[in-house]
């Protein structure tokens, strides 16, 4: 299934991040701009989340599930790697 190779954790992990650069160009003079934004962020990244979740999480298996890795800097040796544990 296409779905299980997607990478949910580090969409979910990088999406709020991403999203928060934004914030100090945002035209807001009484604060509630801000906060429209940031809710409506949160709750794209709670559907995020509940997609993965139901999409490419076995609850009946104990190991790791939705893993992912990837070189980050060949050259030193660093990669990033994330994973639900079940």
């Amino acid at each position: 299934m296409f779905m299980a190779n997607f990478p949910w954790l580090t969409i979910i992990i990088l999406f709020p991040i991403v999203a928060s650069l934004l914030i100090p160009i945002i035209p807001d003079k009484d604060g509630k701009t801000v906060k429209w934004y940031a809710l409506i962020i949160g709750l794209i990244d709670f559907a995020i989340i509940t997609a993965a979740f139901c999409t490419g999480y076995d609850t009946n298996n104990p190991d790791l599930q939705l893993v992912e890795s990837y070189a980050w800097v060949p050259q030193l040796d660093l990669n990033w790697s994330v994973g639900a544990d079940g």
